[in-house]
């Protein structure tokens, strides 16, 4: 492995992975034209030049680029996976493949309620601050109940929705982004319409697949919302019940606080 100023190069298991943020090129053996290091001001550069195919049959070469200022290290890198590529043009059974996945990331939509929210916790903090004890905490408890019952509606929504209307096919597991206890797989599947999809999972799973290909279920209003049928129909869901019930009781009750409270206030 070499890292350093550009992201990290590993050579592992007859393979080439190029990471850059969240974005991974893998690459064959056979798929590396070459491996060159330059030196200059105290800094080594690896520079990994990958061939790829497009679609349309066009070859072009990408090159990627990793800096650090451990020269040894660099030097290392280049002979080890030079000498794995000259073994690996002489096998006729060697393929060129290059394939690039990318982590997942909160998408444009995710980042919008987000923002909402954490506006809207500042509008209630700031109206909690201003008004009495009582009446604080009777609307503290009313927001808190609303925003349990928005998280039982994100934790639910997959169960309502693909129950509902979606459509249930074979996915292949391009990969799974590990998290801090649980992992978020990436899809890839086809749909009733013969449109590919390559899309994550609306659910996290608390342990990975047994086999690389599973039942996922997909809404066809929108296809990339997609969600292992296991997690569907197998989990009794127990938190996201109790969430919702949480939401419920603490609404209530500080609805009905906050009620008696005006009507004390317009009988005085």
């Amino acid at each position: 492995m070499f890292e350093g100023r550009g992201g990290s190069l590993r050579l592992d298991d007859g393979t080439v992975r190029v990471s850059r943020g969240r974005a991974t090129a893998i690459a064959s053996l056979r798929a590396v034209h070459r491996v060159d290091v330059e030196e200059g001001r105290g800094w080594a550069h690896v520079r990994l030049h990958l061939t790829d195919e497009d679609g349309g049959g066009a070859v072009s070469t990408t090159p990627y680029t990793v800096s650090s200022r451990n020269s040894a290290a660099a030097h290392a890198f280049r002979r080890v996976v030079t000498a794995a590529v000259e073994n690996a043009r002489r096998d006729p059974e060697a393929r060129v493949e290059v394939r690039r996945v990318e982590a997942p990331g909160w998408s444009p939509r995710k980042r919008r309620w987000v923002t909402a929210g954490v506006l809207y916790m500042c509008l209630v903090i700031g109206g909690c601050s201003k008004a009495d004890a009582e009446t604080g905490a009777a609307l503290l408890l009313l927001h808190l109940g609303l925003a349990f019952l928005g998280l039982a509606w994100y934790l639910l929504r997959p169960l309502v929705v693909l129950r509902r209307r979606g459509v249930t096919v074979r996915a292949d597991v391009v990969r799974y982004h590990h998290l801090s206890n649980t992992v978020r797989p990436r899809y890839r599947y086809t749909t009733v319409e013969g449109v590919t999809v390559t899309a994550d999972s609306a659910v996290q799973l608390f342990s990975t697949h047994a086999g690389d290909r599973v039942d996922v279920t997909y809404d066809p209003n929108r296809p990339e919302f997609v969600a292992p049928r296991s997690e569907l129909r197998g989990r009794r869901h127990v938190p996201e019940f109790l969430c919702a019930a949480l939401g419920l009781w603490w609404t209530a009750a500080a609805a009905a606080e906050l009620t008696g409270m005006a009507a004390q206030a317009l009988t005085r």
